[in-house]
């Protein structure tokens, strides 16, 4: 008897193989928080991969009690009924059909309990599908082999579905050894069971096995989701090297940006951070860095590299393009690249421009020893005093007061700079800072030895 094709069921093969829950990163893999890996999909498309691979097997197909016409007529009006949306019609055929089922032969008991689980279905009644086609197993020498295979599929990812694992491994076992050639998929759909279970050696096991398969096979490319999920599966056994194996071969193949990220990020937790960069430098060069968090994480991998003036581009590059959002914290990070790149005009510049986002005296107090090393005095005292106005320096106030102290000796502000050094000695002797108390004691020495020396200078003058 025919189907519509409209009808829902479920299946294993359905396009894609959708198994697998969302894999990837980043931070490496998370899964839904009930570990539900099995998807509902097309059963109908179960049994045609059954009865396809059951064809193959080269022997006699059983015979089978023939379906009477008064018996094909009753279940074809239930599903007329049951794809017109009148369920509760069908389901009172069918049930009648049921309570009369001494009229019926054995095969047709067993597709009447097709129709039922197809009803329920479409009423996502899983319970109730679940045990109609255990029903139909009940005669499953009595229906075509091809029926039979397809049950035993279809029960198998019925079952993975309730979380009856042992008994969804017990099917799918039972239909491999049934057919000649299952091909790679149904190897992938063991491999998830026993991901459910927690086995990680086994799914490890059949995920790789069905990628050999499949590469015997000439299906190339590898679905992207089993790599994926052969990555996921290492990772959870803490095997990084397999993983980041696995990155190698997924880069080669699919050239995506999760992968390279990813790859970057296993690079982190073995601790090389060269390659950690080599990795997000070709992601970049791909043209796959396209988020604010990408250009960061990469200019702080090229600071830690101490590849500072490339770090600084890199981050310009995100400014420019609109990536990178203009506040407080990553103008902070450019200024910061830019000095440590010995390009001190460059972040002063940065750090300026940036000064509409100072909430506190941090970026004040930066340029103020940017100023003092390009030996601009009266800046580097103004933005040391606004520093000290806004609070929360980033440290130690009596540091900071003594660049002040530096700033105003070279300007020439020789009472302003004793003022501000006998200040910071005595705040660094409160907090028990000898180093500091001692450089405060030195400058104050500066202080008056350039005294002496103007004072000389003038005498000498007036002679």
């Amino acid at each position: 008897m025919k189907h519509s094709k409209s009808r829902l069921y479920h299946s294993l093969i359905s396009p894609g193989f959708a198994l697998v829950a969302c894999l990837l990163v980043l931070e490496f893999g998370q899964v839904g928080q009930n570990n539900q890996v099995i998807s509902r999909t097309d059963l109908s498309l179960g049994f045609s991969y059954g009865i396809a691979h059951a064809q193959q097997k080269k022997k006699e197909e059983r015979k089978v009690p023939l379906m009477q016409q008064a018996t094909y007529d009753r279940l074809s009006k239930a599903q007329e009924l049951s794809t017109a949306g009148d369920t509760e019609g069908a389901l009172e055929i069918l049930q009648g059909m049921l309570e009369r089922s001494r009229r019926y032969n054995p095969n047709e008991i067993a597709q009447i309990h097709r129709e039922i689980a197809a009803v329920y279905n479409d009423l996502d009644n899983d319970e109730k599908v679940l045990y109609h086609y255990e029903q139909m197993l009940v005669y499953r020498k009595e229906i075509r082999e091809g029926q039979e295979h397809s049950i035993l599929f279809i029960l198998a990812q019925l079952y993975a579905q309730a979380e009856r694992y042992e008994d969804s491994l017990g099917m799918i076992q039972e239909w491999l050894a049934l057919v000649e050639d299952p091909g790679a998929s149904p190897y992938y759909f063991v491999a998830t069971v026993y991901y459910q279970m927690k086995n990680f050696d086994q799914a490890i096991h059949y995920m790789e096995l069905a990628i050999q398969i499949a590469t015997e096979a000439g299906q190339l490319p590898i679905k992207k989701g089993w790599y994926g999920m052969l990555k996921f599966l290492y990772f959870e056994k803490g095997d990084l090297n397999k993983v980041l194996e696995i990155l190698h071969i997924m880069v080669d193949l699919y050239m995506d940006r999760t992968t390279w990220v990813e790859m970057a990020g296993v690079y982190s937790q073995l601790g090389d951070e060269k390659k950690q960069a080599y990795a997000m430098e070709a992601a970049h060069a791909a043209g796959f860095l396209d988020r604010e968090s990408d250009y960061l994480q990469f200019g702080g991998l090229l600071m830690n590299s101490e590849a500072f003036i490339r770090a600084a581009w890199y981050l310009e590059e995100g400014f420019d393009n609109g990536l990178i959002e203009r506040k407080k914290k990553t103008i902070e990070q450019l200024g910061q690249a830019y000095t440590a790149a010995w390009e001190t005009e460059l972040a002063i510049a940065v750090l300026e421009d940036g000064l509409e986002f100072a909430e506190d005296g941090r970026m004040h107090n930066r340029l103020s020893k940017l100023y003092y090393e390009q030996e601009e005095y009266g800046k580097c005292i103004d933005a040391v005093n606004e520093a000290l106005e806004l609070g929360d320096i980033g440290g130690d106030v009596y540091d900071t007061k003594h660049f002040r102290g530096m700033c105003e000796f070279w300007q020439g502000s020789l009472d302003l700079a004793d003022s501000t050094f006998n200040e910071v000695r005595r705040e660094a002797r409160i907090a028990e800072d000898p180093a500091a108390e001692k450089g405060a004691s030195n400058w104050l020495k500066y202080v008056d030895s350039e005294r002496r020396r103007i004072a000389e200078l003038r005498e000498s003058e007036q002679m």
